[in-house]
């Protein structure tokens, strides 16, 4: 189920957390083939880009985790 919100479809999995925005900068190259890749598993850019980080970081944290004064520390410093 997809759901409208403040001008924008969000999908059911992303619950009803707001959605912040990143702008980067990416090598043409990595550009078309997340575009790519995103086109053969049948998802947006968006959907796709979002799991790859989710699942980067998902795989960095089974590899360590982060003593809760670091997680303080980098809370605290993306709350802006």
């Amino acid at each position: 189920m997809i759901v409208y919100t403040s001008g924008m479809f969000i999908p059911d999995e992303w619950g009803n957390s707001e959605l912040k925005q990143i702008h980067i900068k990416l090598p043409e190259s990595l550009h078309r083939e997340l575009r790519i890749q995103a086109a053969i598993k049948g998802q947006t850019l968006q959907d796709y880009v979002v799991k790859a980080l989710e699942g980067k970081i998902n795989s960095d944290k089974a590899t360590y985790s982060l003593t809760d004064p670091a997680k303080e520390s980098i809370s605290s410093d993306t709350t802006e």
